[in-house]
């Protein structure tokens, strides 16, 4: 199971270009990046609702909410900043050069994250391959800039 998550990761990164080109020129003709982000997040709210009725497992009981911490809800604002953000610096700075600093953003505060174990997410320490992988990956960036 545990591959088969791996799997499905990468998948879900392979798509992310397809995503940042669709999205920027989606923007060029709609003449503004935040309705090219406005119809990505409806697509994905048909896509999501489809998902939800297909499964037949319905909607939560409403007990369910209470008690969940406000900032539980803000996953869709996050999302908002990335889709946005790629569609106004795709276009200007390219594909790559957008996608490597979101992949190093979300590299460098999840090694945060897990060190401290924000958010109840397991703790994980931070070890010299650790370090060294992070470093590997800003050299990386660095690269991928060069032109």
């Amino acid at each position: 199971m545990k591959y088969l998550l791996i799997l499905a990761a990468f998948i879900a990164g392979t798509s992310m270009p397809l995503q940042s080109a669709v999205n920027s020129r989606l923007s060029q003709y709609l003449h503004g990046p935040l309705y090219s982000a406005f119809i990505s997040f409806a697509g994905g709210l048909i896509l999501l609702a489809f998902l939800i009725i297909a499964s037949g497992s319905g909607l939560p009981p409403l007990s369910s909410f209470s008690g969940i911490k406000w900032y539980y809800f803000t996953g869709g604002i996050y999302g908002v900043m990335v889709i946005t953000s790629i569609i106004f610096a795709a276009p200007v700075i390219g594909i790559g050069s957008t996608l490597v600093m979101i992949v190093t953003g979300q590299l460098l505060m999840s090694v945060v994250f897990d060190y401290f174990g924000f958010f109840g997410m397991p703790v994980i320490a931070l070890s010299p391959a650790r370090i060294a992988g992070v470093v590997l990956i800003i050299a990386g960036v660095a690269l991928v800039q060069t032109r």
